[in-house]
């Protein structure tokens, strides 16, 4: 059974065999996420913001988040951040349900979520998930709008 969980202290048991899992598929973000947090720059703290992972048993088989997004004018706007599901549950529904459950948290926050990905695999994953693509925007590939 899928637990989605918030993250609450970094690195949480289980976090640096994600990390390492993603480092060897040549992904940096898992670790970018734990500098971020150790320095204090990103603690995903702000109204509107969470990290969460999705946990079976012990294993922490996905992780991804929510913030203010800094590269929008206003506070409307949420960027989806640092989502990683790990090879071995990919194509099991893990990303959606964890997708599903970080853009339920604070509704009444966000009425617009960006995202960048230059990964063709994640491209499709999120347009699957009802994300637009956006050509024009330096920062941001996709987004999906909700009423306010």
């Amino acid at each position: 059974m899928i637990q989605i969980l918030p993250v609450i202290e970094m690195p949480f048991q289980g976090f640096d065999r994600l990390k390492q899992e993603s480092q060897q598929e040549g992904f940096r973000f898992p670790q970018r996420l734990e500098d971020e947090w150790m320095s204090g720059i990103n603690q995903f703290s702000k109204p509107g913001e969470g990290l969460y992972k999705a946990v079976v048993g012990n294993e922490v088989i996905a992780i991804g988040g929510i913030n203010v997004d800094p590269y929008a004018n206003g506070k409307a706007t949420g960027r989806l951040r640092r989502f990683y599901v790990t090879k071995k549950w990919r194509g099991r529904g893990v990303g959606r349900k964890l997708l599903a459950y970080i853009l339920a948290q604070e509704p009444l926050f966000f009425t617009t979520i960006t995202l960048r990905t230059d990964n063709p695999a994640a491209c499709v994953f999120y347009e699957k998930c009802g994300f637009e693509r956006v050509l024009d925007d330096p920062f941001v590939t996709h987004q999906k709008s909700f009423k306010a």
